[in-house]
């Protein structure tokens, strides 16, 4: 997914601007937007952490996981363009 997006749309679930806040879903946004390179919402896991529990951390950590682009090795993409 496109990271920028992922983390505005984390911020909102985090507060809940103009939809009900859900920490839990922030937290996998973030994830896999940090996962994928971009540690620009980092600064928000631990205010995140504080108000979910090890099973909610855990259960964001598989939705991350989820939510990350399946990575297409370069030879992969090189065949392709030949």
């Amino acid at each position: 997914g496109h990271t920028a997006a992922q983390i505005k749309l984390a911020y909102l679930y985090a507060y809940g601007r103009g939809t009900k806040a859900n920490p839990e879903m922030a937290y996998a946004l973030i994830t896999a937007a940090s996962a994928a390179g971009d540690k620009r919402g980092d600064e928000l896991l631990p205010t995140l952490e504080q108000k979910l529990t090890s099973q909610q951390i855990a259960a964001a950590r598989a939705q991350a996981e989820k939510i990350q682009a399946p990575r297409v090795p370069v030879a992969s993409v090189t065949a392709l363009a030949q």
